[in-house]
């Protein structure tokens, strides 16, 4: 193979020729560069040189000026033999050592031969002597005749005046992309940009000329996604094969996969499966296969990439997706009302409620590394992308979950499933706000159609609810979950304890019946049907209690009006058979009907004492008459009775 050089053709350094290694080399501004380039409009590291593959490709760092060829600014591009591009404001040709004789812009007729890579590196001091610069351009000068004189001659070495070509592409029999597209040659059939920082046409191909690059972008997205435009047909049952070689630079890690979703709006379910995001260095072959899920005829291959620093690149070249492979999708039935649907790495639950057809939309990762967050974010983050899988089970009610790969997950269900949501931590379920973070073993969620049960098979673990882009999204600590979806035992059990509820209020003890009404809630408040017949009770015996508050309410006023001590009497006497039968957990407001009593009491205890008094001063004075009637052993017996009476009420 022939030898390659960068010669200088303009600035302070013109006529200096770089021959290039079979590696990799930096030009830029600063003195750590491998060619230093004294010129206010290169960037600190501006550009680099890598041989990849047989062949060099020039790409820019991330310059403020860019680097320049035929008058547009590349980010990556081959080199061929002759090609002249501009770093700032000095240009540069990449040519074979072969092509020496050719004129130099900046010598004329004279070309000068190549300057070794010792002598660049000494270039960068800035202490070089005259005596060492003279040195440097004779051996130049005499080795620049010497390779004229081998150019003259027809050249030397395998005669190969370019970087070897690029390899053919490889056609993969029964691709459903299309030739350019699978190949990534061109972009049409793609959507670079779906979301984060995106992916862009690049030179360094795996096979062919071009492939797809992802770059951290300039506002520090960290994640990348690109998708097929146009919907490929599935049918489900049938098996996939994807493949798709991939390459990542510094933290980068990519993933293939395919996305599966129904061309009926009416079914709300999406489905992502395929490779860990992992570390490719080198080209690497990445495959994998999936089978269509139930109730799914669409689908699109998506290529991930996670870009946590400056450093990060990924590459996609030469997709393909053959209908092959030997994949089972998942189809279990739970009971009568609903199917666990979906692929090894993403779990759906549908709902034999055809006006809410989802009781579980998805199975996710939760809690994520940092470089995930970002994918996590834009709702992109997949089992698969953590190397996470599922093993399912199912009995008469519900279905078992045993996650692989992820120890946090997140549960996507329908909005409304966030409301009335009940948690049991192990003491009975009590209500709490779907938005606040807790710990709890239980939770159900929904109401009727949308109803079911998560259950931690470890134990209470912290968990976490929030609604967003029109699903309720639950986090929780646990990696094996039962869902549960029909309540027949217990609302069997609820109805029972509705029944003794009923006949213990019928046999006048309302107290007793609410406290049954009140276990039934906290142990049993599966089936949203019985548990909304338990809370009607509960409001109508409550409500007669009430409405008899109020009743004792206007005769404690009439009471006070008229000052009758009667008046007084009835209202306490009833409010003590209240608080007996209802109980002070039983009646509401109990502590506005003791206050009631408070003030009958008070009154009655004033009127009392009233009465008292009038007594004493007519007993007095019935003493005083015998008195002066002559009669003493009368008088003493009165004041001994007002004696005895009076003092024991004082």
């Amino acid at each position: 193979m022939a030898q390659f050089v960068l010669e200088i053709l303009d600035g302070d350094r013109a006529g200096d020729v770089l021959s290039l290694p079979e590696g990799t080399i930096r030009i830029g501004r600063k003195p750590g560069n491998d060619l230093v380039l004294a010129d206010e409009k290169t960037s600190g590291v501006h550009a680099e040189i890598v041989f990849d593959g047989g062949r060099y490709v020039l790409r820019d760092l991330g310059s403020t000026n860019g680097t320049m060829m035929d008058g547009r600014r590349v980010t990556e591009v081959v080199l061929g033999s002759g090609d002249t591009f501009s770093i700032g404001r000095v240009q540069l040709r990449f040519r074979s050592d072969a092509d020496a004789s050719a004129p130099s812009a900046a010598t004329g007729d004279l070309a000068v031969g190549k300057i070794d890579m010792a002598r660049l590196q000494a270039a960068k001091g800035k202490g070089r002597s005259m005596t060492t610069f003279a040195l440097v351009l004779v051996l130049a000068l005499a080795g620049g005749g010497w390779f004229w004189a081998q150019g003259q001659g027809g050249g030397a070495g395998d005669g190969d005046s370019s970087p070897r070509g690029p390899r053919a592409i490889v056609t993969v029999a029964g691709n459903r992309i299309d030739g350019d597209a699978g190949a990534c040659e061109q972009d049409t059939g793609w959507n670079l940009r779906v979301a984060g920082a995106g992916f862009q046409s690049g030179a360094s191909a795996h096979t062919g000329q071009g492939s797809f690059e992802a770059q951290r972008s300039a506002e520090g997205q960290d994640f990348a996604v690109a998708a097929t435009t146009s919907e490929i047909k599935a049918l489900a049952g049938r098996s996939l094969s994807v493949a798709a070689h991939l390459r990542t630079f510094g933290q980068a890690r990519a993933a293939v996969r395919l996305s599966f979703w129904s061309s009926a709006d009416a079914v709300p379910f999406r489905f992502r499966t395929g490779s860990p995001l992992s570390a490719h260095e080198g080209w690497q072959r990445v495959e994998f296969v999936a089978a269509v899920p139930p109730g799914a005829d669409r689908c699109a291959i998506e290529i991930v990439a996670t870009l946590p620093d400056e450093s990060s690149r990924a590459q996609c070249d030469d997709v393909a997706i053959t209908e092959s492979g030997d994949s089972k999708p998942i189809e279990l039935k739970v009971g009568e009302n609903g199917t666990v649907i979906g692929t090894g790495s993403a779990i759906a639950l549908r709902s034999m409620d055809t006006d809410s057809p989802a009781a579980l939309l998805w199975v996710k990762p939760g809690e994520v590394a940092a470089d995930l967050k970002g994918l996590a974010a834009a709702d992109l983050l997949a089992l698969s992308d953590v190397g996470g899988s599922v093993a399912v089970t199912v009995d008469d009610n519900a279905a078992q979950f045993a996650v692989s790969g992820c120890s946090n997950l997140e549960l996507g269900f329908p909005a409304e499933s966030g409301s009335g949501m009940l948690a049991d931590s192990g003491s009975g379920f009590a209500n709490v706000d779907s938005g606040v973070a807790m710990t709890a073993q239980r939770v159900l969620l929904g109401d009727r159609s949308t109803r079911c049960m998560v259950e931690a098979k470890s134990g209470p673990v912290a968990m976490h609810g929030r609604t967003a882009g029109g699903v309720y999204r639950l986090q929780l600590a646990a990696a094996e979950l039962r869902l549960q979806l029909g309540f027949r035992q217990e609302r069997q059990d609820a109805r029972e304890r509705l029944r003794t509820a009923e006949a213990l209020a019928s046999e006048g003890e309302p107290g007793k019946a609410l406290a049954a009404v009140r276990d039934a809630l906290v142990a049993v408040p599966h089936d949203a049907e019985t548990t909304a017949l338990l809370v009607a009770r509960r409001g109508e015996w409550q409500q007669a209690a009430q409405d008899r508050l109020q009743a004792l309410g206007k005769d404690l006023d009439e009471a006070e009006f008229f000052d009758t001590r009667g008046g007084f009497q009835r209202v306490v006497a009833e409010i003590d058979r209240l608080l007996m039968s209802y109980g002070e957990l039983g009646l509401p407001d109990a502590q506005s009907a003791k206050a009631m009593r408070e003030r009958s009491q008070q009154r009655l205890s004033q009127l009392d004492g009233q009465r008292a008094q009038e007594m004493r001063q007519r007993l007095e004075l019935m003493a005083k008459a015998f008195e002066e009637a002559k009669q003493p052993g009368l008088a003493n017996l009165v004041r001994d009775y007002v004696t005895q009476r009076f003092s024991k009420q004082e």
